[in-house]
């Protein structure tokens, strides 16, 4: 009897352990979904709308001219003049310095006259070596004058009038950049090159110029990467399709390559978009509460993610789901952590 007696007690104490855990649970998981509710504000809540989202690859490079020549005399000879300053704006033909030139003028005018007795007097033959002598004289008298092989600013001079020049030393004479276009060579890290194609929109920021923001396109791809500390990249040359007077060559530049851009679809941040046992889900806020939604995304750029089904235009949801792991939510679910994609196709770099 005393053995059924103690069954019996043990039956009860399980039940009532049972009941008051349960009643605990759900009290628990009332509470929770209570609170949640209370926790989300306005500003925590998002309308999803259709937009667009850029895939860009962010580098960094310095500002130079697309062409620049460095000038030199092709004769020897004495600086006697020099025309222009650094800085200088020239004009394609425009003679910058000229070397003394008494002799070769003289031997000019020598054979210009020859030339000019051949004509009148000489045999055909007799005009025709007139002819070249006076162009050989007129070539060595244009070989004293150094001009513009095209229009720019000169930003160089490497020599001082009187001083000596000679054609063995290599020495610059003056440097000759075309101020009209102006790009930047930027080191693309090697696992985004291949996202990189000739013609690329890009957009380019200069330190020197806050606030303003410059066209450009990708002309060039190197053909060969390169390595440095054990980081390879691949060399790009973006060129600025603009053509503001105050870039000066040498502006530090930030460039940002647009390699994709999807339009007109449901854009989200990507701290709306959690993972919870290998599926996508975010958090719709559905009658005022918060309800966990499967959903699937497409491509991201690392800080916003195309959602391409489970939500649609209209619908609300919370911008943040990171607040809200290993809460539950009206439907009992449990959030993990926030931010994570299974399955999104990642793309490296900036978005807007």
């Amino acid at each position: 009897m005393k053995k059924w007696i103690s069954i019996g007690l043990a039956v009860v104490l399980i039940i009532g352990g049972g009941i008051v855990g349960w009643n605990k649970f759900f009290r628990q998981q009332s509470a929770s979904s209570s609170n949640l509710t209370q926790q989300i504000r306005p500003k925590m809540v998002m309308t999803l709308k259709k937009g667009n989202l850029v895939k860009s690859i962010i580098a960094s490079g310095v500002v130079e001219s697309i062409e620049s020549q460095e000038l030199y005399f092709k004769t020897n000879g004495t600086i006697k003049s020099i025309n222009i300053a650094e800085g200088a704006k020239v004009s394609e033909g425009q003679v910058l310095m000229e070397l003394d030139n008494d002799k070769q003028r003289l031997e000019y005018y020598k054979a210009k006259n020859e030339y000019e007795r051949a004509v009148i007097n000489g045999t055909q033959s007799e005009v025709e070596e007139a002819k070249l002598n006076l162009k050989i004289a007129e070539d060595k008298l244009e070989e004293t004058k150094l001009k513009a092989p095209f229009s720019g600013i000169v930003n160089e001079i490497g020599v001082e009038e009187d001083s000596y020049t000679e054609l063995d030393q290599g020495k610059i004479v003056a440097k000759i950049i075309d101020d009209s276009s102006y790009q930047v060579e930027v080191n693309v890290d090697e696992s985004d090159s291949r996202q990189l194609s000739l013609g690329q929109p890009a957009r380019i920021t200069l330190e020197a110029l806050p606030g303003r923001e410059f066209a450009g396109k990708v002309v060039d791809i190197g053909a060969n990467a390169e390595s440095e500390s054990g980081i390879v990249t691949l060399p790009v040359t973006v060129s600025i399709t603009e053509k503001p007077n105050f870039i000066k060559p040498g502006f530090s530049a930030d460039v940002e390559i647009i390699v994709n851009k999807i339009e007109d679809r449901l854009v989200v941040p990507i701290t709306a978009i959690f993972s919870k046992q290998g599926t996508t889900k975010a958090v719709q806020i559905i009658d005022g509460r918060p309800t966990v939604v499967d959903v699937e995304t497409g491509i991201t750029n690392g800080k916003q993610v195309v959602v391409e089904e489970g939500l649609k235009s209209g619908d609300k949801i919370l911008i943040n789901t990171y607040q809200f792991a290993n809460s539950g939510t009206k439907d009992g679910t449990e959030q993990s952590k926030g931010g994570m994609i299974p399955g999104g196709r990642m793309m490296r770099g900036g978005g807007r």
